[in-house]
Protein backbone atom coordinates (compact mmCIF):
# COMPACT_ATOMS: atom_id res chain seq x y z
CA UNK A 1 0.00 0.00 0.00
CA UNK A 2 1.72 3.13 -0.89
CA UNK A 3 0.86 7.12 0.66
CA UNK A 4 0.37 10.39 -1.25
CA UNK A 5 1.30 12.66 1.00
CA UNK A 6 0.16 15.69 -1.15
CA UNK A 7 -3.79 14.06 -1.76
CA UNK A 8 -3.85 12.02 1.24
CA UNK A 9 -4.45 8.79 -0.81
CA UNK A 10 -4.13 5.06 -0.03
CA UNK A 11 -2.89 3.60 -3.95
CA UNK A 12 -2.13 0.28 -5.31
CA UNK A 13 -0.08 2.04 -7.58
CA UNK A 14 3.18 3.44 -7.77
CA UNK A 15 1.98 7.37 -8.75
CA UNK A 16 -0.47 9.38 -7.48
CA UNK A 17 -3.73 8.98 -10.38
CA UNK A 18 -5.28 12.58 -8.86
CA UNK A 19 -1.38 14.44 -8.75
CA UNK A 20 0.63 12.12 -10.72
CA UNK A 21 3.24 12.38 -7.60
CA UNK A 22 5.81 9.64 -7.85
CA UNK A 23 6.89 9.80 -4.13
CA UNK A 24 4.68 7.85 -2.21
CA UNK A 25 5.57 6.07 0.61
CA UNK A 26 4.33 3.83 3.38
CA UNK A 27 1.46 5.09 5.32
CA UNK A 28 2.24 5.78 9.00
CA UNK A 29 -0.47 5.00 11.43
CA UNK A 30 -0.95 8.77 12.32
CA UNK A 31 -1.80 9.88 8.57
CA UNK A 32 -4.68 11.66 7.31
CA UNK A 33 -6.60 9.38 4.27
CA UNK A 34 -9.60 10.06 2.23
CA UNK A 35 -12.63 7.92 2.97
CA UNK A 36 -15.15 9.77 1.20
CA UNK A 37 -16.80 13.08 -0.92
CA UNK A 38 -20.33 12.92 1.39
CA UNK A 39 -23.31 15.18 1.89
CA UNK A 40 -23.98 17.08 4.79
CA UNK A 41 -26.29 14.80 6.31
CA UNK A 42 -24.52 11.80 5.82
CA UNK A 43 -21.28 13.36 7.29
CA UNK A 44 -23.17 14.61 9.81
CA UNK A 45 -24.56 11.02 10.65
CA UNK A 46 -21.49 9.56 10.42
CA UNK A 47 -19.80 12.19 12.59
CA UNK A 48 -21.99 10.98 15.47
CA UNK A 49 -21.03 7.90 14.63
CA UNK A 50 -16.70 8.44 14.64
CA UNK A 51 -17.11 10.35 17.87
CA UNK A 52 -18.87 7.39 19.67
CA UNK A 53 -16.17 5.18 18.55
CA UNK A 54 -13.40 7.63 19.25
CA UNK A 55 -12.36 7.19 15.45
CA UNK A 56 -10.28 10.75 14.62
CA UNK A 57 -11.42 12.42 11.80
CA UNK A 58 -11.29 15.80 9.64
CA UNK A 59 -13.92 17.16 7.10
CA UNK A 60 -13.52 19.44 4.86
CA UNK A 61 -15.39 21.63 2.24
CA UNK A 62 -15.51 20.61 -1.08
CA UNK A 63 -15.11 24.19 -2.77
CA UNK A 64 -17.89 25.21 -5.34
CA UNK A 65 -17.06 26.22 -8.61
CA UNK A 66 -18.61 25.97 -12.16
CA UNK A 67 -17.34 22.86 -13.06
CA UNK A 68 -18.03 20.92 -10.02
CA UNK A 69 -21.35 22.37 -8.97
CA UNK A 70 -23.28 18.98 -10.13
CA UNK A 71 -20.95 17.03 -8.22
CA UNK A 72 -21.25 19.25 -5.05
CA UNK A 73 -25.16 19.29 -4.90
CA UNK A 74 -24.74 15.48 -3.93
CA UNK A 75 -20.99 15.69 -2.21
CA UNK A 76 -20.50 18.78 -0.54
CA UNK A 77 -17.71 17.20 2.36
CA UNK A 78 -14.32 15.61 1.97
CA UNK A 79 -13.82 13.36 4.74
CA UNK A 80 -10.36 12.05 6.44
CA UNK A 81 -9.18 9.28 9.08
CA UNK A 82 -6.31 8.43 10.23
CA UNK A 83 -4.76 5.61 8.87
CA UNK A 84 -5.13 3.63 12.15
CA UNK A 85 -8.94 3.85 12.29
CA UNK A 86 -9.32 3.50 8.15
CA UNK A 87 -10.77 -0.31 8.55
CA UNK A 88 -13.54 0.98 11.12
CA UNK A 89 -14.47 3.80 9.43
CA UNK A 90 -15.39 2.23 6.68
CA UNK A 91 -17.23 -0.41 8.27
CA UNK A 92 -18.89 2.74 9.89
CA UNK A 93 -19.70 3.90 6.29
CA UNK A 94 -20.56 0.88 5.22
CA UNK A 95 -23.33 0.74 7.49
CA UNK A 96 -24.91 4.06 7.92
CA UNK A 97 -28.10 5.14 5.28
CA UNK A 98 -27.02 7.02 2.84
CA UNK A 99 -29.15 10.45 1.85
Amino acid sequence: MNYCEKCHYLLQENSCYNCGNKKLREPKDNDFCFLADLNSITAKTLENSFDKNDIEYVYIPIRLNILNAKFAKDFDHRVYVLYKDLIPAKELLDIIPKM
